[in-house]
Formats: C-alpha cells, sequence, structure tokens
C-alpha cells in the first residue's frame, strides 16, 4: 500500500542523509517507536493496534511498564499477523468493516516490514483543511518532516495542555514553518495562529491547503516543475482522491510575482496571510477534482464576486477601495496577483494602469457632463463580455486627444482570448479603484 511505499522512500533517504544502514525493523524499534510512543503522550492515534486498545480512559495516558507491554505485545503480533496488526492505511481483515476496502482475490500478503513502513508512511501524511491528507513522494520533503516529528515531540513534553496523536496536522504547520523561519528550526517560534486553546487544551490548528503547496515550492529544487501528490483521508471510513498532479512552476510564480509587483517587505510581513488567501476561494476535494493542482485552483475567496458575470442574470459588483486599509491593500494585491498570473503577459500589468489612467483622465475632463462621463466609464467597467467592452469604450475613444491610447486599449481586448476577457477586466476595475482613491 501508498504508505508502505512511502515509508520505505523515507528510510532509504533517511540512512543516505545520515550515512546509515539501518533495516526497516531497526529503525522502527530504535527510532520511530521511541519518538512516537514511548512517552506518556503518543505523537500520532494508535489506531486498532495494542498501542491503543484496550482503549485507555481520555486524559490519562499509560505509564513506562504498561506502554512497554503495549508495545512488546505489538511487535510480536506484528510478526505473527502483520495484516492484523492495523496497518496504517491497509483495509481491515474484516471484509465488512467500512476500512475493509474493495474486496479482491489476489493474494497479497502483507509482511511485518510493510505493516512497519506503513506506520512510518501514515506519520508522513501531511493533513490540510478539508479533512485530507498528502503523501508526498521527495526525499527533501519527508527529511523535513521527520525534522519537525522532534519538535512536536518536545512541544508535546514541555506542554501539559497540548494534545497528542495530532503528527499529520502538525506536519501541515512544519511545513510553513521549515521554509519560513529564521534562525534554529529547533527553537524558532511556531506561528501563534498554529494552534488554538479551547477550554484549557491546545490544538494544532490544520494548515491551509495552499499555504502548504507554496511550502513545497520552496524545498523542492527551482528546475522542478511538476509533483504528483497522493491525496486520502484515514478515518472510520477511508477516502481515496488519489493521485494529483501539481504545478509547481506556476505555484512558484505567484510568490515571485508579487515579491516584483509589491516588493520583498510587504510579502514577507503578511506572507502567511498571503499563503492562506491563495486559493481560499476552493476547497481542497474542489480543487483536486480540477485534474490538477495550479494557479487556477489558488483562485482567493471573493474575487468571483467582482469578475464580469457573462449570462449570470445580474451585475457583478465592482471593487471598492479604502487606502487606509492595510489588510484591504494586501487583499487587493492578492487579487491581482492571481489575475496576472492567470493572464501570463506581464506586460498586462503596465497597461492595465494605462486603462485605469485613461478612463480616470476621461472621467475627470467632464465639467458639466460629469455624470455622462461617468456613466460611460460604469458602462466600460460593468462590460461582461469583449463585445460590450469594445462598445462602451467608443465615447472614451472619440474623446481622446490624441485617441491612440484609447485605440490600443481597445485592440488589446479585441485580440485578447475570450477565456482571459474576465482576468483583464478585473484587472482593470481593481487598478481603477485603487488609482482613483
Amino acid at each position: 500500500m501508498i504508505t508502505a511505499v512511502i515509508g520505505r522512500q523515507f528510510l532509504a533517504a533517511y540512512n543516505a542523509a545520515y550515512g546509515l544502514h539501518l533495516s526497516v525493523a531497526e529503525y522502527f524499534e530504535e527510532r520511530f517507536i521511541p519518538l512516537f510512543f514511548d512517552h506518556p503522550k503518543y505523537v500520532m492515534h494508535g489506531g486498532n493496534s495494542r498501542l491503543s486498545n484496550p482503549p485507555f480512559k481520555k486524559g490519562q495516558y499509560p505509564e513506562a511498564p504498561e506502554r512497554s507491554r503495549r508495545i512488546g505485545e505489538w511487535l510480536a503480533f506484528m510478526q505473527r499477523d502483520p495484516a492484523g496488526s492495523s496497518p496504517v492505511g491497509f483495509p481491515s481483515t474484516d471484509l465488512l468493516a467500512t476500512t475493509s476496502g474493495q474486496v479482491s482475490g489476489a493474494l497479497m500478503r502483507t509482511t511485518p516490514e510493510e505493516a512497519m513502513l506503513s506506520w512510518v508512511g501514515g506519520a508522513l501524511g501531511v493533513g490540510v483543511q478539508g479533512a485530507l491528507s498528502l503523501l508526498i513522494p521527495v526525499d527533501a520533503v519527508l527529511l523535513a518532516l521527520e525534522a519537525g516529528w522532534h519538535r512536536y515531540r518536545q512541544l508535546l513534553t514541555d506542554q501539559p495542555e497540548l494534545r497528542p496523536n495530532q503528527v499529520n496536522t502538525w506536519n501541515g504547520q512544519w511545513l510553513g514553518h521549515y521554509t519560513t523561519a529564521l534562525g534554529d528550526l529547533a527553537t524558532a517560534p511556531m506561528p501563534t495562529d498554529a494552534f488554538s486553546v479551547d477550554k484549557g487544551i491546545m490544538s494544532v490548528e490544520t494548515a491551509p491547503w495552499p499555504a502548504v503547496l507554496l511550502a513545497l515550492g520552496k524545498i523542492l529544487p527551482a528546475d522542478s516543475r511538476a509533483l504528483t501528490v497522493y491525496v486520502y483521508n484515514l478515518g472510520q471510513t477511508n477516502t481515496t482522491v488519489g493521485f494529483v498532479p501539481v504545478d509547481l512552476a506556476g505555484i512558484r510564480n505567484l510568490g515571485t510575482l508579487y515579491r516584483k509587483l509589491f516588493g520583498e517587505s510587504e510579502y514577507n510581513t503578511n506572507q502567511a496571510y498571503i499563503n492562506a488567501t491563495f486559493g481560499s476561494g476552493f476547497g481542497f476535494r474542489r480543487a483536486c477534482q480540477a485534474g490538477a493542482i495550479g494557479i487556477y485552483t489558488l483562485q482567493p475567496k471573493g474575487l468571483r464576486g467582482i469578475m464580469p458575470q457573462a449570462g449570470m442574470g445580474k451585475e457583478s459588483k465592482l471593487p471598492t477601495w479604502k487606502k487606509d486599509d492595510d489588510t484591504l491593500r494586501v487583499h487587493f494585491h492578492i487579487y491581482q496577483t492571481w489575475l496576472l498570473a492567470m493572464l501570463d503577459k506581464p506586460d498586462l500589468w503596465e497597461e492595465s494602469e494605462k486603462a485605469a489612467r485613461l478612463l480616470l483622465t476621461y472621467e475627470s475632463g467632464a465639467g458639466k457632463l460629469k455624470a455622462n462621463r461617468s456613466n460611460d466609464v460604469l458602462t466600460v467597467l460593468k462590460a461582461a463580455t469583449r463585445q460590450q467592452f469594445l462598445q462602451a469604450i467608443e465615447p472614451v475613444i472619440r474623446a481622446s486627444d490624441p485617441p491612440a491610447e484609447a485605440v490600443a486599449l481597445a485592440r488589446s481586448i479585441h485580440y485578447l482570448p475570450e477565456d482571459n476577457f474576465k482576468y483583464y477586466s478585473t484587472l482593470i476595475r481593481l487598478r481603477y479603484a485603487e488609482i482613483d482613491r
């Protein structure tokens, strides 16, 4: 199963990184179990294995002798009946159970090694918002996650109020921290929004999926353009979304473009907010249904509401700008970055500003006819199709002296692919609102 495959890949990378030759059993018994389960609070849940069955009372954890007994029984059972020792992500041996998977006549015997590796692979799942997890078959990512296990173990030991068994949720937060932390990773403070407290219990918050993917873009080599991840959920009923391609080049481009347009300082100051906002218009499950994760699925929430809505039976709202609202300013910049990335024509950034200023110049030269010209501009901005836009821009062209810029705008709209019109039109709307105020 995929968890065992990922576990095997991790162990090979771990041995290579540290110059070791640990066997599966050596790593599992000497390093993995002591880190994850030989403590009062587990790093991950023991599932249906001897580690957690029979269950212990909520909030009470087994003392050292009890832990040692449970671990010993679990390892012995894994040797006798690997398939029945609750390997992570494997089908239940009970054919009627909700986690039994599809019944097959093929005999696929589970070995003790596979059972052990499945626990390692299961611990490498990266939880994201939407109750789904990712398995990422990249050595650098797997080793980064292993480094995070030790930090989580330390936090569980030092902070009694911190919930156990959240390693997959922790993995998502850790990847973001791994790519943004200043100084020593082992001691650099985690972001405050990585945790929440309810009734005295501290929990790790699930990371937004765009933030995790943006972090992957930083960990992988710059020439890595694509990646395939496995998306799933393990629970009372297991869910398999499947193998999903990720357009790393496009995802990286969003951060690069934001910094280029609005500066390193603004990006670094607001990085967590920016990363969480990209993709907020899509749930992760829906993003996977697009067939691949790329720029399109990272659409920010709220942007669709200010796009032209041809044939929708209602007019879209035009964006409004408040110059003293820093959060709104960053939100505008997130929208503009995404739109420009979708258009994939950097020169349209300057062209959209020229278009916005052209409309403002036309409007300001109205004199007593200001109301009429304001209505003309509104008609341009509300155009839902290229044809409507070209018709609405005619008064602006006639009033311009010289008309070159207005004609150039009409020409660029005419030759713009129909699918891209809504993106460019929305970019002009945003630039107009920002410059107008």
